[in-house]
């Protein structure tokens, strides 16, 4: 059963849900498609009835559904990769704003010398401390996606944080696992970054709700 799927997780942050009653931010059309979403009742061909070619996408060969859309098809890869990128922007151009010091595409040497990227890193030069940041946005599937994409980053960056501490003369550095579902769930651990440097979320909810509706779209408008 698809319908619903994830919908479990708008219960973690309530407080970053008034869209849904407000429509603040959405036309009437956006707000429709984006409750579609969220009841993964949008009009993709793994919906049954929804298609006589059967299931599989109209532009490669895996399962049409939701969660392919908005995350793998190759289709909307530069779609993804620009909402990402502007989600990235407003975290960075925040921390600024704030008197961070902030750096973007972000390159660290982990122990045993391997070259891995990040997104951003805020320094506070005052206490000598910093949060390394990578965003990624996921179709939401379960109330505890946001702590395995913590541990997942903790993973990837944890051999990295000597090098940056040396190269930016910091005594702490805390990785951040930033999750933002791609119907504009919030996570907790997100929300827990939000308050320390006061940003404000709902750009960055409206911003990956439009996106995706227009990844969405482009799918299954644009010729296969």
């Amino acid at each position: 059963m698809q319908k619903g799927k994830g919908v479990e997780t708008f219960r973690l942050i309530s407080a970053a849900n008034k869209w849904l009653n407000s429509q603040e931010g959405l036309s009437s059309s956006e707000w429709v498609c984006a409750i579609k979403m969220i009841a993964n009742v949008a009009p993709v061909r793994a919906m049954p009835g929804r298609s006589l070619d059967g299931s599989r996408c109209r532009h490669c060969n895996e399962t049409e559904t939701l969660p392919h859309v908005l995350g793998y098809s190759a289709h909307g890869a530069l779609m993804r990769n620009s909402r990402h990128n502007v989600i990235r922007k407003m975290i960075a151009d925040t921390a600024r704003q704030k008197k961070y010091k902030v750096g973007e595409e972000m390159t660290c040497i982990a122990q045993g010398g391997s070259i891995r990227r990040f997104d951003i890193l805020i320094i506070d030069e005052r206490n000598q401390k910093a949060w390394m940041i990578d965003p990624t946005i996921r179709f939401e599937t379960c109330k505890d996606q946001g702590a395995k994409v913590q541990q997942e980053k903790d993973d990837i960056y944890r051999p990295c944080i000597p090098h940056l501490k040396l190269q930016y003369n910091l005594k702490d550095i805390e990785i951040i696992g930033v999750l933002i579902g791609s119907r504009g769930i919030i996570f907790k651990e997100l929300e827990s970054f939000r308050k320390k440097i006061d940003f404000f979320r709902d750009n960055i909810i409206l911003h990956t709700i439009k996106s995706s509706i227009r990844i969405l779209n482009s799918h299954s408008y644009s010729p296969g």
